[in-house]
């Protein structure tokens, strides 16, 4: 999960550049040598990168799936639809690999928004713990299971 989000970094310094922006605005400028536009090289190796990740991931579920022992899940439609489609490993693994990133982005940038908040509205959060306390005491059962839910300071 790490090697994704310092992928996510990367792209974004890359992308803060500008050369991306320009080269797809000019699409004449794909066509300059690499050692004119220095960030390609960067670009392909973090494509290597990536592609060797994306790979990682969807060959162990490819297996098991071949073999038999992989539980239900995506990776298991995934390898039956290659069968029969006929695609590649690399197109299974920017399927999978895409699906990744989407979930992990949205549930980080999800997180972020909602503690940023509560530290901007701490009225807010106060008024959401009271509901939250009535209805939490209601399943947690050892202090360990509420001291995973909640702290108080």
């Amino acid at each position: 999960m790490q090697q994704l989000f310092d992928g996510f970094t990367e792209f974004a310094e890359i992308n803060q550049t500008g050369t991306a922006g320009l080269i797809d605005f000019f699409p004449i400028l794909r066509r300059l040598p690499d050692f004119l536009v220095p960030l390609r090289k960067k670009a392909k190796e973090m494509h290597r990168h990536e592609k060797e990740l994306y790979l990682g991931h969807w060959l162990k579920p490819k297996e098991q799936a071949a073999a038999g022992t992989i539980p239900r899940c995506f990776g298991e439609d995934l390898y039956r639809v290659q069968k029969a489609e006929g695609f590649d490993d690399d197109q299974a693994a920017y399927i999978t690999g895409t699906l990744l990133e989407a979930g992990s982005d949205t549930t980080s940038s999800t997180l972020y928004a909602f503690v940023l908040a509560m530290l901007l509205y701490p009225e807010v959060q106060g008024k959401a713990q009271a509901e939250i306390d009535p209805a939490t005491k209601q399943w947690l059962q050892s202090p360990l299971e509420v001291a995973a839910v909640k702290t108080k300071a």
